[in-house]
C-alpha cells in the first residue's frame, strides 16, 4: 500500500461523525438544497413575525410552524444539521399527568429535566420539498399508558423573500384548505395568487402570480385533524412505545410542482441527482494527504473533512 493510499485511510477511519454536532450558533438554522431553504429559530421552529420561514424560488411557502405537546413547547435537547440539507432534533417533555407533579423528595440533587420522560425526534431532509419525521416515544418506568394531544401550528404567507425583511409589496389572495388527497392521506393546503396590471414604458398587460404547498400526513399512527391553524393528533402511549408520522412539504411554483426527494431518516446519501452529483465531487475532487496525516489531532481530522463537506454542498 503507497503512503498516499495509507493517508486517505486514516482519513477515512477517523472522519466518521456522529449525526448530533453541537457547536455555536448565531440565531438560526439553515438547511438547503437546490432552490429550497428552511430557516428556523434555535429551537427548530418557525414563528410568526420574524425573517424565518421554508422558502421555495425566493417566495416564503411557511412563515409559522411550531410543534407542541399538551399545549406546551417541548424542551430542546440536542439540535443540529447533520449534512447542509439536512437536520436532526431532540426535546423532552412531561406527560401532561406529571405536569403538576410534586418535587423530588431525595437528595434534592435531580434535575427537574431528568422527570421528562417523553422524547420528541424530528428528522428533517430539504430537496425541493421537505419531509419530516415525527417520533414520540415513552420513556415512563410504569407499566401506565398515557395520552397526549400533539399539535402542530402552522401557517403561510407567500412573501417574496425582500419583504421578509421590509415592508410587504404585493398582496394576492390566500386560501386554506383541509382535504384526503389521493392517495388517501390528509393534508393541508395553501394557495396564494396575485395578481396585477403593470405599464413599463411601452409594455403593459397584466401578472400573475402562483404559488401553493401541500403539508401532507402519511405513514401515521393516528388520525389527524385541523382547526384554525392547527393540525392535531390524539396520542395513547405505552410504556417505551413510539408514535410515528410523516410530514412531507410539496410546494408548487406556477404550474410546476416540488416533490420531496427524500423519504424517512434520510440521512444517508440516495441515488438522487444531487446526492449523485455530491459523491462524484467527493471522490473525484477531493483528497488530502500530508506527511504528519498519522499525527494530526482529530479535530484538525474533522475540520478538514467538513470543509470538504462544506465544498461538497
Amino acid at each position: 500500500m503507497s503512503k498516499k493510499n495509507g493517508n486517505q485511510n486514516v482519513f477515512a477511519r477517523r472522519s466518521r461523525r456522529s449525526l448530533i454536532r453541537l457547536h455555536p450558533r448565531e440565531d438560526s438554522f439553515e438547511i438547503s438544497q437546490g432552490r429550497s431553504v428552511l430557516s428556523t429559530s434555535l429551537n427548530g421552529s418557525i414563528t410568526a413575525d420574524t425573517t424565518h420561514g421554508f422558502f421555495v424560488h425566493q417566495t416564503r411557502m411557511l412563515s409559522h410552524y411550531r410543534w407542541l405537546i399538551d399545549n406546551i413547547e417541548p424542551m430542546a435537547v440536542a439540535l443540529s444539521n447533520v449534512e447542509q440539507h439536512s437536520w436532526l432534533g431532540y426535546y423532552i417533555q412531561s406527560p401532561g399527568t406529571l405536569q403538576r407533579a410534586q418535587q423530588d423528595r431525595g437528595s434534592g440533587e435531580m434535575a427537574a429535566a431528568s422527570e421528562k420522560s417523553l422524547e420528541l425526534r424530528l428528522s428533517r431532509s430539504v430537496g425541493y420539498g421537505l419531509h419530516e419525521d415525527v417520533d414520540i416515544t415513552n420513556f415512563r418506568q410504569e407499566p401506565v399508558e398515557i395520552e397526549l394531544e400533539l399539535e402542530l401550528e402552522l401557517d403561510a404567507d407567500f412573501v417574496d423573500q425582500q419583504e421578509a425583511v421590509r415592508k410587504r409589496q404585493q398582496f394576492g389572495k390566500l386560501t386554506r384548505s383541509w382535504r384526503q388527497n389521493e392517495g388517501g392521506n390528509w393534508e393541508l393546503l395553501f394557495d396564494y395568487v396575485s395578481q396585477h396590471h403593470y405599464k413599463h414604458q411601452e409594455d403593459e398587460g397584466d401578472a400573475c402570480i402562483h404559488r401553493s404547498i401541500a403539508i401532507e400526513i402519511a405513514n401515521c399512527d393516528s388520525a389527524p385533524s385541523y382547526s384554525e391553524g392547527v393540525i392535531s393528533f390524539r396520542l395513547s402511549l405505552q410504556p417505551f412505545a413510539t408514535w410515528h408520522a410523516c410530514v412531507r412539504m410539496r410546494p408548487q411554483v406556477e404550474d410546476e410542482p416540488d416533490l420531496p426527494l427524500y423519504d424517512c431518516y434520510a440521512f444517508q446519501p440516495t441515488g438522487n441527482r444531487f446526492d449523485a452529483s455530491r459523491s462524484r465531487f467527493l471522490d473525484g475532487a477531493t483528497s488530502f494527504s500530508t506527511p504528519g496525516t498519522e499525527t494530526l489531532a482529530t479535530v484538525a481530522v474533522h475540520a478538514l473533512e467538513q470543509a470538504k463537506c462544506d465544498l461538497g454542498s
